[in-house]
């Protein structure tokens, strides 16, 4: 039988996603107290096909997220500031991509809008040979 190690390393420091709603902002937990598993459990929980389903995710995920000294005024403010419900669905998506980015997060390079520069020793002014034209 055919057997597979998987190794990981450890996380490196935390992170804490936070967002801002109106003037609010909210910090969730820091990424190393986020189990993988309950994200994955919360994606499929918010891409089902029944709407309120994935309404339950949604306030299950708002209340695991956000620390617990912090979601009454998370539910105030969205009361109060009469947050639509797309808006809350698409903080909680954002939120989720923030937790599946920790692990392989890398820095993230700028763009001029310029393509790559060519490797040295190559002449780009003429196309490589097969892409040459023999009409």
């Amino acid at each position: 039988m055919a057997r597979k190690v998987f190794e990981f390393t450890e996380q490196q420091g935390s992170e804490t996603p936070e967002f801002e709603i109106r003037g609010e902002v909210f910090y969730c937990q820091p990424s190393e107290e986020v189990s993988s598993l309950d994200v994955l459990d919360y994606i499929a929980g918010l891409t089902g096909d029944s709407g309120i389903a994935r309404i339950q995710t949604m306030i299950r995920l708002f209340n695991a997220f956000i620390p617990a000294d912090d979601v009454e005024r998370f539910r105030k403010t969205v009361k109060d500031k009469r947050v639509p419900l797309a808006t809350l669905s698409d903080i909680a998506s954002w939120t989720l991509d923030e937790y599946l980015l920790f692990p392989t997060r890398v820095a993230e390079q700028s763009s001029n809008g310029s393509s790559p520069a060519a490797p040295p020793n190559v002449d780009v002014s003429t196309p490589p040979p097969d892409e040459t034209s023999t009409s």
